[in-house]
C-alpha cells in the first residue's frame, strides 16, 4: 500500500512552516494553546509538493493569497486557531 494518513504540527508563531505533501489537510485540531496539528494523506506513488502553512488567530490580518484549510475548536486557554495555506 502506498497511501497513508500522517499528522503534521504547525506552531502558533507567526511564521509559515513547510511540508512535502501529496494532498491537502483532512482535519485540523489544536494540540495546545501554541500548536495546531493537521492530518493529510500521503501517497508514495504521487510526487510530493512543498507547501507552506501558517496559523492565524481570529481577527488577525491574512495574506491576500492565503487559503483556508481548517479551524480548531476553542483551546483550554480560549483561543480559536485558523490554519491557512500560504505562498511557499
Amino acid at each position: 500500500m502506498t497511501r497513508r494518513v500522517f499528522r503534521w504540527a504547525v506552531p502558533v508563531d507567526g511564521h509559515p512552516h513547510h511540508f512535502d505533501l501529496t494532498g491537502g489537510p483532512l482535519h485540523v485540531e489544536a494540540a495546545s494553546d501554541t500548536l495546531v496539528e493537521f492530518w493529510a494523506e500521503k501517497d508514495d506513488a504521487q510526487p510530493a509538493h512543498r507547501r507552506a502553512f501558517q496559523v492565524f488567530g481570529t481577527g488577525h490580518d491574512l495574506p491576500d493569497e492565503a487559503a483556508w484549510c481548517g479551524t480548531t475548536d476553542r483551546t483550554r486557554g480560549g483561543f480559536v486557531w485558523h490554519l491557512f495555506e500560504v505562498a511557499p
